[in-house]
């Protein structure tokens, strides 16, 4: 599985790293998908190296029956990328048709910043992804504890990027896109919350995946982009982008629900412990940020950033101590949890 977590974690810095510098060169918008060839051909290079060194040697040899189990299993997976494709693209289509090109513009420019960010969500579920498999194939009792550490860092990476975003907007857009673009910034405002909730789902559906519940979730990502069509024909006529973006975020919000309760039966879902230590120091960052104003935007986030490390170190250490006396005193350690019923092979 460690293989696996290289080659994908190879692939998308490569996307995340070109993509953030062709973006803050100001390249074409059809140069970015350049990143994303790299990023590809890299990982399918670096892949079939390891198959040849570690594993075996590539053939042609076809066999209907592993096809078709792949298949079976595979489905899931592609139908509910069409879903998550539908209700994050179909937004642009109905604006373009009520609001015209200028419109789709400024609505895009939100998504080229924020689809960028996304790419780290994927370098974390990627980096959790192999152990999730490998502990529910296993029955392992860690199965939990590996499911909230990403859940931790999905919440640890894209709160303060979610806070500092809506902080420092118009900034961002006007550093990177121009005067022109700055009446998309409060489409952008209201998108950039939805990095929270884009995290957390999809920690969670990497949970589900792992456990092999893809058939399951194949019906929440239609529930979710039925609601993003069917809010978008409502809110895009009266509220313009502004409500396309809302619509995304409240779809976003029928999916996480949705895959919530999936997997809280599969594991306790810890967010309250996860999110309360990565808000109080985003919200310190934004404190900070907005006591002293520095030209340099680059600087600024650059101030943010370790202001935001730094009082997540000193709080982390401060509560660990805490904890550590409270151990002492009581003479209890903490508990493992149980891997919870729903797991696939724990009922005769």
């Amino acid at each position: 599985m460690h293989f696996t977590a290289v080659t994908k974690l190879l692939k998308y810095s490569i996307i995340f790293g070109l993509g953030l510098y062709l973006t803050f060169t100001g390249s074409p918008v059809y140069q970015l998908m350049l990143a994303y060839i790299a990023g590809v051909t890299i990982s399918i290079i670096s892949t079939i190296a390891i198959i040849l060194k570690y594993f075996t040697r590539l053939g042609w040899q076809i066999s209907p029956a592993k096809w078709k189990a792949i298949i079976a299993e595979g489905w899931p997976i592609a139908l509910s990328g069409a879903f998550i494709f539908i209700y994050n693209s179909l937004d642009t289509i109905i604006i373009s048709v009520m609001k015209g090109e200028q419109a789709v513009g400024l609505y895009q420019m939100s998504y080229k910043i924020i689809g960028t960010i996304f790419l780290l969500s994927a370098l974390i579920n990627q980096a959790y992804f192999p152990p999730l498999i490998d502990s529910a194939a296993k029955h392992k009792p860690d199965l939990p504890d590996i499911f909230n550490k990403s859940i931790q860092s999905a919440l640890f990476w894209s709160i303060p990027i979610t806070f500092g975003g809506m902080l420092l907007a118009e900034r961002i857009v006007l550093f990177i896109f121009g005067p022109d673009y700055l009446p998309g910034v409060p489409a952008f405002k209201i998108l950039i919350v939805n990095c929270v909730i884009f995290f957390l789902s999809s920690a969670m559906t990497s949970l589900l995946y792992a456990i092999k519940k893809q058939k399951q979730t194949v019906k929440i990502f239609f529930y979710g982009a039925l609601a993003n069509t069917v809010l978008n024909l409502f809110m895009i006529p009266y509220f313009g982008i502004e409500g396309a973006a809302l619509t995304t975020v409240l779809a976003e919000i029928v999916v996480l629900f949705g895959i919530y309760l999936l997997a809280r039966r599969i594991a306790p879902v810890k967010l309250i412990s996860a999110l309360w230590q990565p808000f109080l120091c985003a919200t310190v960052m934004c404190i900070v940020l907005s006591l002293f104003t520095i030209n340099s935007l680059i600087i600024t986030i650059g101030i943010g950033g370790l202001v935001y490390f730094g009082s997540f170190f000193l709080l982390s250490r401060l509560t660990a101590s805490q904890t550590a006396a409270e151990k002492s005193a009581t003479g209890k350690s903490t508990p493992h949890f149980a891997v919870h019923e729903d797991l696939p092979g724990n009922h005769p």
